[in-house]
């Protein structure tokens, strides 16, 4: 079925979004980034989800983008494929799922597991904070999976981690009872996951955008036009 990657979206609602960013800049500010990021991302990934993609053999990836609030739904979907359309997606690879459970850890958990049931083998999870993201490293997250390695972790710099994946169900125990958004997120993780016998490679180091110092470093990665 080729890979799944899972993105973790939230409707831009002023005060929702971004509010460690918001204590500095304002709601409306820290919204009106948030969406940029989301954009940047969506730009990104484009490589993997272009009509050039599947005519150069390069394997299928389908993506799943997790959104909140349900009741959102709506205008979601037409945010979410306007700006993967202006990017120049494939309007059959933007696919929206409303996120289940109360806690980080539970959405990717049961994200995961619907990816399993839906006969994936090989599945990434991403948000949308970090912009020095490449295709590359998602790619390299499962040529990893393919060898010797059960998880794999891209660890942000804040101690958080920007991507995460797995090749088996059972691996969706690692979600359970983290300190999410927080410096020992990733340390805590990769204890469980020791723990529990898990074969764990790292991708390298990116940063989130979380700060307005953040923020001044990733902004110049985004298209002056566009902001």
């Amino acid at each position: 079925m080729g890979n799944l990657l899972l993105v973790f979206v939230k409707w831009p609602e002023p005060g929702k979004v971004k509010t460690r960013l918001a204590q500095s800049v304002g709601d409306q500010e820290a919204t009106r980034i948030y969406k940029l990021l989301v954009q940047q991302v969506i730009r990104i990934l484009t490589p993997l989800f272009v009509p050039k993609a599947v005519e150069s053999g390069m394997k299928e990836v389908t993506c799943w983008f997790f959104f909140t609030p349900r009741s959102r739904h709506e205008q979601t979907e037409h945010w979410i494929r306007e700006e993967a359309s202006y990017a120049g997606w494939m309007p059959e690879k933007v696919i929206l799922k409303p996120q289940a459970g109360a806690s980080l850890g539970m959405r990717l958990r049961a994200g995961f597991e619907q990816g399993f049931q839906a006969g994936f083998s090989k599945i990434a999870a991403i948000g949308t904070d970090c912009v020095e993201l490449e295709c590359s490293l998602i790619q390299e997250a499962w040529q990893k999976l393919s060898g010797d390695c059960d998880l794999v972790f891209g660890p942000a710099r804040d101690g958080g981690y920007y991507l995460v994946a797995m090749n088996q169900v059972e691996s969706c125990a690692i979600f359970d009872e983290i300190p999410w958004s927080s410096a020992s997120t990733l340390t805590v993780s990769l204890a469980r996951a020791e723990q529990a016998g898990y074969r764990v490679s790292l991708l390298e180091k990116l940063s989130d955008v979380d700060t307005i110092a953040d923020w001044q470093r990733a902004k110049t990665m985004i298209d002056p036009s566009r902001q």
